[in-house]
């Protein structure tokens, strides 16, 4: 005969397997939907309506946000999802974000701003990461060599402290982080204070980012973070689905191949920078005006954060002298970026002007783009 005590083990035991099962379902059901299908001449005739396509000499055809200004970022505008599936999704507030931010790379080039080169895989997001001492920080992954950038993952974290965005840790997946962002020039200090993170894996054929982990989002989440995805069929579906919790993700499986000197006049002539008519004076002092007001307020907002430092510094027992130094390596590297965004603003101005209008001749044209 069973005693009562084996009964309540047998009984937690079976309650045990259940919740596991249970659980188990739930986390193979996060994914709703499958994947469409998209071939590469789709894939990057749609991005030709939204940006500018022209021949980079290193990566070939690359690919511009049409009207970026110079302090234009990528992977800025949205936020972080935390998924069972796919680890850290980014999810884009910019209706080209389903494309730029999930398959290709990023390189920044301090006279032409950043540019996207393309690539069919699909991944949640490529960027590398950095955290500790409560931040958390990341940046675009540049493509580790031409055409050679989408199958290898490159786990380093070395890009430029200019490239990076850094949040407090508990604002990671605040639902739009460009709010939440530090000031750029403050990364030249985050960098030497925060560690490499970087880590994705290969899971069911799909890169997963298991970059973060998981204690540091459940503090970020004040709780549970993880949310279900939903797959859908067009990019141009809501980012926000008000009657579920899920992600609604456009993720395509794209067929094809980019070549690099790939000849893109031929099938469609609007792949060609078609804006190459001279920005007028009135136009260019608005694009200057815009730039000093964007750096005056950035130049505000760091002042006010350095103020703040006073009475509670940026990492913990930290001396007035340590802080200084802070201060004023900030301060060097604003000085700098200002620099590189008159600059590219200017040189931005001086294409327009330089360069004719261009027919099918493709070696040349889109030199100018935004």
């Amino acid at each position: 005969m069973t005693s009562p005590s084996r009964t309540r083990m047998i009984f937690a035991t079976i309650i045990a397997c259940a919740w596991l099962l249970s659980f188990s379902s739930t986390v193979q059901a996060q994914v709703v939907g499958s994947r469409s299908k998209m071939t590469i001449e789709t894939f990057v005739n749609i991005l030709s309506s939204q940006g500018n396509w022209h021949r980079n000499e290193q990566w070939g055809w690359v690919w511009q946000p049409r009207n970026a200004p110079p302090w234009w970022r990528p992977y800025a505008s949205g936020s972080w999802i935390a998924t069972k599936d796919f680890g850290m999704v980014w999810h884009s507030y910019e209706s080209f974000g389903w494309a730029v931010y999930h398959y290709g790379r990023w390189v920044h080039q301090p006279d032409e701003g950043w540019f996207w080169v393309p690539d069919t895989e699909w991944g949640p997001g490529w960027v590398s990461w950095r955290a500790g001492n409560g931040y958390v920080g990341w940046a675009p992954m540049p493509p580790k060599s031409p055409g050679d950038f989408g199958v290898s993952v490159e786990a380093g974290c070395s890009t430029p402290p200019q490239s990076w965005l850094f949040v407090p840790e508990n604002q990671l997946l605040t639902a739009n982080v460009i709010h939440v962002t530090l000031p750029v020039p403050r990364n030249v200090n985050l960098i030497g204070h925060t560690d490499c993170e970087t880590r994705y894996v290969l899971e069911g054929g799909v890169r997963t980012d298991r970059s973060i982990p998981q204690d540091v989002l459940e503090r970020a989440a004040h709780g549970y973070p993880f949310r279900p995805v939903q797959m859908v069929e067009s990019p141009s579906v809501p980012l926000n689905n008000p009657g579920s919790t899920a992600l609604l993700l456009f993720a395509p499986v794209i067929s094809g191949h980019m070549p690099l000197n790939r000849d893109l006049s031929g099938t469609n002539q609007t792949l060609i920078d078609p804006s190459q008519t001279p920005f007028p004076p009135a136009v260019q002092a608005e694009h200057r005006r815009m730039l000093e007001n964007y750096h005056h307020a950035e130049l505000a907002r760091m002042h006010q954060m350095q103020v703040d430092d006073l009475q509670r510094p940026p990492l913990p027992g930290m001396s007035r002298e340590q802080l200084a130094a802070w201060h004023r390596a900030e301060h060097a590297q604003y000085t700098s970026m200002i620099q590189g965004q008159r600059r590219q603003l200017d040189n931005d101005h001086q294409d327009h002007y330089e360069n004719e209008p261009t027919g099918s001749d493709t070696d040349d044209a889109g030199d100018g783009s935004s």
